[in-house]
């Protein structure tokens, strides 16, 4: 019983050792280009096997080596480009995708920064301070509250076109225009 399993076992191990040695092989084969010369031999064998192709010297023999001599030239051409084009490029398309990744952080920035600068609560860089203050000081106790008629001075914003300001002496109210209409999105008390 016991030697049944350690055949076993050492059958299991040769078969492994044989198919990574074929997975080698093949991946030689492919990554030198070694196939080309390897499909010309198989096909001139079909030939000599179908046709009377002999290796005496004629044009048969000449055309034989140029196609051999092609088939190799391929796999020198196979191997270059992938030991040395290839590693190459994937260098260059690294440095490419550092260069877009740090393009890109920059461009969020920006973005961020020009977000904030015309955003409404960004227009008043008090807006702590005035929330405190309406906090203090409610609107129905306020005593200098405009009257009903003070005509506001309407203007648009410099930073953002989209921004329509209405000043009164005490406060902005700021609109944004939608659709050509406003909607208020806040109001910054002096």
């Amino acid at each position: 019983m016991k030697a049944g399993c350690c055949g076993l076992g050492i059958v299991g191990m040769i078969i492994k050792f044989v198919s990574k040695a074929i997975d080698v092989l093949v991946a030689v084969i492919v990554y030198c280009g070694l196939f080309y010369p390897i499909f010309y031999m198989v096909a001139v064998l079909f030939l000599m096997m179908l046709a009377d192709f002999t290796f005496k010297p004629s044009i048969e023999l000449t055309l034989f080596y140029v196609g051999l001599v092609m088939a190799f030239a391929c796999s020198v051409m196979t191997t270059v480009r992938n030991l040395i084009l290839l590693p190459f490029g994937k260098y260059l398309d690294k440095k490419a995708e550092e260069k877009e990744e740090y393009l890109s952080k920059k461009r969020a920035k920006r973005r961020r920064r020009e977000r904030e600068r015309y955003s409404p609560r960004y227009l008043d860089r008090s807006y702590e301070r005035e929330e405190e203050y309406r906090d203090r000081v409610r609107l129905s106790e306020r005593r200098d509250y405009p009257a009903v008629g003070e005509r506001p001075r309407v203007y648009r914003s410099s930073r953002d076109r989209n921004l329509i300001i209405y000043e009164y002496r005490d406060r902005f109210d700021v609109y944004v225009e939608v659709d050509n209409r406003l909607r208020r999105i806040d109001t910054k008390w002096k």
